[in-house]
């Protein structure tokens, strides 16, 4: 017979079929551990995929709230500014109004005592 052992009271046939078996169950398992280490790694990638959208989430949240306060921050600025300004301009105005107010008597003063020296010279 030939170098190959075969089981005794085997055909050459059983021999070869039992090997193209063993073959192609060694074919399948690769193509098992294939196909799981592609599932794997697509579960991988959802779980990132998630894991980015949540985090993409967070961080839009954050800056919302980040813009929010500094949308309040501003209107606080804002009125306090206007505030002052209105603060400002009452006090100018109240000012001016004394400035009128002062020349009042002084006009009537003036207007009362035609012929004395408003210059204050003593030139007569």
């Amino acid at each position: 017979m030939s170098g190959i052992d075969r089981p005794s009271g085997k055909t050459p046939f059983h021999f070869e079929m039992r090997r193209a078996g063993e073959l192609s169950e060694t074919v399948w398992d690769s193509y098992r551990a294939i196909l799981e280490g592609a599932l794997a790694a697509q579960e991988r990638n959802v779980k990132l995929t998630l894991h980015v959208f949540e985090s993409g989430m967070e961080t839009m949240e954050r800056g919302a709230e980040l813009n929010r306060l500094a949308a309040l921050e501003l209107a606080k600025r804002m009125r306090e500014r206007r505030e002052a300004l209105e603060a400002l301009s009452r006090d100018s105005t109240d000012a001016y109004e004394g400035f009128l107010g002062s020349l009042s008597p002084y006009y009537r003063e003036v207007s009362e005592s035609p012929g004395e020296n408003l210059r204050g010279d003593d030139r007569d």
